[in-house]
């Protein structure tokens, strides 16, 4: 007697579906709130990296920069972010390099930094990509990304783009 009721209860199926979700549907929630962090993610990058490009060019385009040109660069940085944009989260770093002398030394003739610490390797990372009395603008954005989801697992991310540029009309773009 008692081993018929074993058996017929090892053989019971009724609740095996509802068992099986149970144990399933928190996993399959985990991936997918993970596969939202990293979407949203990626775009975000997508977008520092245009915020880097678009302020750049902007500043390229001119043979001296402004203090309305730097603003105007940092202003379409952080158009480029939207709807992402969170000032405290974003920062610009942008520095007018030229090339002296014959061996055409990068050194550093201006500099304009909002909301986070200066890119110190702009200048060194620059050696090599001009000749004498040629110049780069170098432009540095940094993104603080705090996903939704896993914030708990991954803190927060830093997202950092450099652009150099060169100059399109003069060999050095100069600070005014």
């Amino acid at each position: 007697m008692i081993f018929k009721k074993i058996k017929n209860w090892l053989h019971e199926t009724s609740a095996v579906a509802a068992i099986e979700s149970m144990l399933i549907f928190p996993v399959i929630m985990t991936m997918f709130f993970g596969i939202v962090d990293i979407g949203t993610g990626i775009i975000i990058n997508t977008k520092v990296i245009s915020a880097s490009q678009i302020s750049s060019d902007l500043l390229a385009r001119n043979s001296a920069v402004t203090d309305s040109d730097i603003n105007e660069a940092r202003l379409a940085a952080e158009a480029a972010m939207i709807p992402y944009f969170e000032s405290e989260n974003f920062g610009l770093d942008i520095v007018g390099i030229r090339f002296d002398g014959e061996e055409a030394v990068a050194t550093e003739q201006w500099r304009d930094t909002f909301n986070m610490s200066p890119n110190l390797n702009a200048v060194p990372n620059s050696e090599g990509l001009g000749s004498e009395d040629e110049g780069l603008i170098v432009v540095t954005v940094e993104y603080h990304y705090s996903p939704r989801f896993s914030n708990f697992l991954t803190g927060e991310i830093e997202m950092r783009e450099v652009a150099y540029v060169k100059g399109r009309n003069t060999p050095y773009v100069e600070r005014q």
